[in-house]
């Protein structure tokens, strides 16, 4: 299961870690304010529709029509394309349209019968990956058939796109070091366990590429930045990794 990493400067609280979103803007704002325990090395249930720009990410796997589940996570960019790994992808042989891929949107549990769905009529595979073996380049934007209306579905929203993207001479920016961060996913609970149903949500920090800890995962500091925690025994974007590599490009 993949986990796509949300960067938020968060304001820290007390014991709580509480995001308020200006509603005015158009992106980056859930239904609901976000509200993470600082404490909380495992994870823990977010704010229901706190995080309305992750979907669901579903195909057929065995392309007969009746195994459709949930595959990967992935965020909402326009009303039009979702952005996910590459990897989550890999289930489908190569033909999104005969694999039924579709995404669900506005939803916290993923169990729950009232949900936005859209059907996936295209994707774009970064051409430098090579397979899930291998995280470089692992990322991949998929089209979907109806555009999103979020006029009418207050459950859902896009996530903001950074003005470098819009410039690109200007030099890329990672967070600074010790940014907190928030991972947000359906993703198991432990080794070997189910996929939670709920929307689960962790915080990390952004550490040194030089740390002992991350050398062996960022193979260029141009392109990724390390997150995840120092401590061995809390979690990072999956059960039992500390430590993750986050590309860009």
């Amino acid at each position: 299961m993949k986990f796509l990493l949300l960067v938020l400067f968060l304001s820290v609280l007390t014991n709580a870690i509480r995001y308020k979103c200006n509603k005015n803007l158009s992106c980056g704002c859930g239904y609901s304010n976000v509200e993470i325990n600082a404490r909380v090395i495992n994870g823990e249930e977010a704010v229901p529709y706190s995080w309305s720009m992750i979907v669901s990410l579903r195909y057929d796997f065995f392309h007969d029509g009746n195994f459709v589940r949930h595959a990967c996570g992935g965020t909402i960019l326009t009303d039009s394309h979702i952005l996910t790994a590459a990897s989550c992808l890999e289930g489908i042989g190569g033909d999104i349209k005969s694999a039924n891929v579709t995404i669900a949107a506005g939803i916290h549990k993923r169990s729950q019968s009232i949900e936005i769905i859209r059907e996936v009529d295209d994707s774009l595979i970064h051409p430098n990956w090579t397979g899930s073996w291998h995280n470089d380049y692992d990322i991949a934007l998929l089209h979907l058939s109806e555009p999103l209306d979020f006029q009418m579905n207050s459950l859902i929203s896009r996530t903001c796109l950074s003005s470098q993207l819009y410039n690109p001479e200007e030099l890329l920016r990672y967070p600074p070091i010790n940014t907190t961060l928030a991972i947000v996913g359906w993703g198991r609970t432990f080794l070997f366990g189910d996929e939670s149903d709920i929307l689960r949500q962790i915080i990390v920090s952004s550490i040194d590429p030089n740390h002992t800890k991350c050398t062996d995962k960022v193979v260029d500091p141009i392109r990724q930045f390390c997150a995840g925690s120092y401590h061995a025994s809390s979690s990072g974007p999956c059960y039992g990794m500390s430590i993750e590599m986050i590309n860009f490009f």
